[in-house]
């Protein structure tokens, strides 16, 4: 039976939720055509459902890797030094995962936390 959540990412199957398909097909034409976007608005909106469900439209096409700035502390944005330290430090927890080198020039997207990469070895 499905419900309504207001705590975490929609999943389709389990909860009642609006059809993202169109925004997603939106989405995905700017990252194919190396656009940058953002996804900004308010809490409970949608970014976090959005997000996942662009992942698993980029997987067709791409590898995906998922950033997450959730875990960086506010000391980690407190300066541009420190919030470049703070995401090396997450490219490294992708690189191991993977045991690649990710090169943040090959990243299309950094204003979200799912990005496509061209390929699984970027230089």
């Amino acid at each position: 039976m499905k419900q309504f959540n207001t705590t975490a990412v929609c999943i389709p199957s389990k909860h009642y939720m609006v059809d993202l398909s169109e925004r997603v097909k939106e989405i995905k034409k700017l990252v194919d055509a190396g656009k940058y976007f953002t996804i900004n608005r308010a809490r409970q909106y949608g970014k976090t459902t959005t997000l996942s469900a662009l992942r698993k439209a980029l997987e067709k096409t791409y590898d995906v890797a998922s950033i997450s700035f959730e875990k960086i502390s506010s000391a980690g944005f407190a300066t541009e030094e420190s919030f470049v330290k703070a995401l090396q430090a997450e490219k490294r927890k992708i690189c191991r995962k993977w045991q690649i080198f990710l090169s943040f020039s090959a990243v299309y997207c950094l204003s979200c936390t799912a990005f496509p990469i061209r390929s699984t070895v970027c230089t």
